[in-house]
């Protein structure tokens, strides 16, 4: 077992002013299926810039924490950013994407993320608890 933080930066999403002329498909929580895969159609045109941390890669990993904290999407396409309702998990090696996916919407990791959870009216989960979470 090792912590997830051991094997992935970790960041929260940012709030994005919406644009129509955006170069970027803001993504959040509505956005991720139970599939595993972005709709996009639930997001958002926004501009960003070419450094801005939270624009995401092909196996970067995203994980809802406001509201639904269940739902996990791995990317597989450009042209997408982190919206604040997610949490950006970049694997170290590029290996790992699939690895933390797949543990995260396992039952073992689906249970760990129910165990994190915290607020009774809108559920969350903290990006410090995130971090500690074993992946096998």
């Amino acid at each position: 077992m090792v912590r997830l933080g051991d094997i992935a930066e970790i960041r929260k999403g940012r709030a994005k002013h919406e644009d129509p002329d955006g170069d970027y498909l803001q993504v959040t929580a509505a956005a991720i299926d139970y599939n595993g895969r972005v709709n996009r159609l639930n997001t958002k045109k926004a501009f960003a810039s070419e450094d801005d941390p939270t624009i995401l890669r092909p196996n970067d990993v995203l994980l809802t924490v406001d509201g639904t904290t269940d739902n996990v999407a791995l990317i597989k396409g450009d042209g997408l950013l982190c919206g604040s309702t997610c949490i950006l998990i970049r694997p170290r090696k590029s290996g790992d994407a699939y690895r933390i996916f797949s543990h995260l919407r396992s039952y073992t990791g689906q249970e760990a993320l129910k165990s994190l959870r915290k607020g009774d009216y809108v559920p969350h989960l903290n990006i410090k608890d995130i971090r500690n979470i074993d992946i096998p």
